[in-house]
């Protein structure tokens, strides 16, 4: 900064503090959170040498928080490694292809599952809102492979080894292991898979008001998160449609 503006402390105006912002973020391209660190080292440097020319320098606005998804072809791998095992496939594009909660997931029961109208009804989810998911050709053929291998007969659609409901924790872990075992290098957990779910349809081209009733959102406002679009995918859809002036 004193480099820049040539000028030692006391000589500093909040103007040339505003320059200076404008110079990492034009001439050096600095992100705007290396630009809100920058921000912050100065206002505390300026408030260790008790003056007030920094007083009203303030950071960038960031981003608003978005929901972290894999891309499509990180959740076929995924997929794609648990099909060893049944249950753990099973269980993966349960998770994938409805969007449903990890806790709702494991609160499953086999009368939830309507293999003639090829939907699965989730009961007692957040806010004790029912509804309806589709039950996807894939879902079916991978539930109908699984159930017949249950140790035991029991009304829940996942259960440990020894029958009993079966908790958070082991989806968490289960589905950790597989991504680990796919070589997937970002966190993969149940609630990934969800958000990964809704951006990926939106993508296609889904209704927001579908994706609400699908994961179950008291408030469209809840779901219009999933409508950002990281700044890669804005640009190639940009190249792509952009008019040819």
């Amino acid at each position: 900064m004193l480099d820049y503006l040539k000028k030692e402390p006391k000589g500093i105006s909040a103007e040339d503090l505003e320059r200076f912002k404008a110079h990492l973020a034009i001439d050096l391209a600095y992100s705007k959170n290396s630009i809100c660190l920058a921000v912050s080292a100065v206002r505390t440097y300026f408030k260790f040498l008790k003056l007030d020319a920094s007083d009203a320098l303030t950071g960038p606005k960031k981003p608003a928080s978005v929901p972290n998804y894999i891309p499509e072809e990180d959740v076929a791998r995924l997929l794609e490694t648990a099909k060893p095992s049944v249950k753990e496939y099973a269980l993966l594009c349960t998770l994938a292809y409805t969007g449903m909660r990890v806790g709702e997931l494991c609160s499953l029961t086999v009368d939830d599952l309507d293999f003639g109208q090829k939907t699965i009804r989730i009961t007692s989810g957040k806010g004790d809102k029912d509804r309806v998911v589709i039950l996807d050709e894939r879902v079916e053929v991978a539930l109908k492979a699984y159930l017949p291998t249950k140790e035991k007969p029991t009304e829940r659609v996942f259960v440990s080894r020894v029958g009993e409901r079966m908790t958070e924790e082991t989806v968490q872990r289960i589905v950790r292991a597989c991504a680990k075992r796919a070589g997937l290098t970002r966190p993969v957990t149940p609630h990934v898979l969800r958000h990964s779910l809704a951006t990926h349809m939106l993508r296609h081209g889904a209704d927001i008001r579908v994706i609400q009733r699908l994961l179950g959102h008291s408030s469209i406002a809840t779901t219009q998160i999933y409508t950002y679009v990281d700044t890669s995918f804005l640009r190639e859809t940009f190249e792509k449609t952009k008019p040819k002036y």
